[in-house]
């Protein structure tokens, strides 16, 4: 399974956990019931974090497993993505060993893929960035991105969530909100996280992960059609660069596609399925991520046709 597909399961989960009447508190006598609706929310909330930082981490992975289509030498690379996928892979492979079956074969396996920097022919480990430790904090994350040339990505993560009509105040603060939520609720036997924080949470995770994608994806497409601009650290990624279309369910019942250069549907159809073969190709045609949204107007699946991860 993709990262995508993981995310879009585990967040399905997430919601579905949250409709559950067990992790409302009943009246303060409800003494047994409240105990149990407050553990539940707790595990709900590391698990929503969980979720998050899967995806980041996993989709990290399939575009580092992706370099090997990139046709430049290894040291035209950014210094920051030469120094993660030499030092900084050896320290998460081996962060990574203990949880691999067979643990000599796991560190022979991932050292050659660290080796092979060093020919003409080269693949990057998934484990060079990502795993500085056990869980993924905001600067980490803020550091996979500066490491693909992304300058200012917590805010243009909370601009493309408006521009998404999924917008959340702050990407910065909402994915601290969550560390923080999922380190109380770990470690704090008198934890008690609040339903209307994890409600929150459905809509930041979905900014949060399309957001990243977005960067990290568009700025590898970049390397991979050897911008030098960005290679070198002269150009990054701007709000102008993320072009977006949109399939979605209108009020009055019908799907229509939407790019944002206009008000009005690019076309409608009965369904978003049906929608998604044309639609897709005129993402490519443009260089456009693609998002199909369902009926509850959370993104269903998500696309970047244009390149080749």
């Amino acid at each position: 399974m993709s990262a995508q597909s993981d995310f879009l399961s585990g967040m399905l989960g997430f919601r579905l956990a949250l409709e559950h009447e067990d992790i409302v508190d009943n009246a303060p006598s409800d003494r047994d019931h409240n105990l149990r609706a407050k553990t539940f929310r707790n595990g709900i909330a590391i698990l929503g974090f969980a979720v998050l930082e899967h995806f980041i981490r996993r989709r990290t992975g399939e575009i580092l497993d992706s370099f090997h289509r990139v046709c430049i030498p290894f040291d035209d690379l950014p210094d920051r993505l030469k120094k993660a996928a030499t030092r900084g892979a050896l320290q998460g492979i081996l962060k990574r060993e203990k949880y691999s079956a067979d643990g000599i074969k796991f560190l022979q396996e991932e050292s050659a893929i660290v080796a092979s920097s060093n020919s003409t022919s080269f693949a990057l480990s998934r484990y060079s960035l990502g795993f500085e430790g056990s869980n993924l904090t905001d600067e980490e994350t803020l550091s996979i991105l500066k490491t693909f040339g992304v300058k200012d990505a917590w805010n243009l993560i909370t601009s493309l969530s408006s521009r998404l009509d999924m917008a959340i105040p702050n990407a910065k603060t909402s994915f601290i909100n969550a560390t923080l939520r999922r380190h109380d609720a770990a470690h704090n036997v008198n934890a008690s996280v609040n339903p209307s924080d994890l409600q929150a949470f459905v809509r930041e995770s979905y900014a949060l992960a399309v957001g990243f994608d977005v960067l990290i994806t568009s700025a590898f497409d970049k390397m991979l059609c050897g911008d030098k601009a960005h290679l070198t650290g002269n150009s990054t990624i701007t709000d102008a660069d993320l072009r977006i279309r949109r399939i979605l369910k209108r009020p009055d019942g019908k799907w229509a596609e939407y790019d944002l250069k206009r008000s009005n549907a690019v076309r409608v159809g009965k369904s978003g399925t049906d929608l998604w073969p044309g639609a897709r190709a005129r993402a490519i045609k443009h260089k456009e991520l693609l998002v199909s949204f369902s009926t509850d107007g959370y993104p269903e699946k998500w696309d970047f046709p244009f390149t080749v991860v």
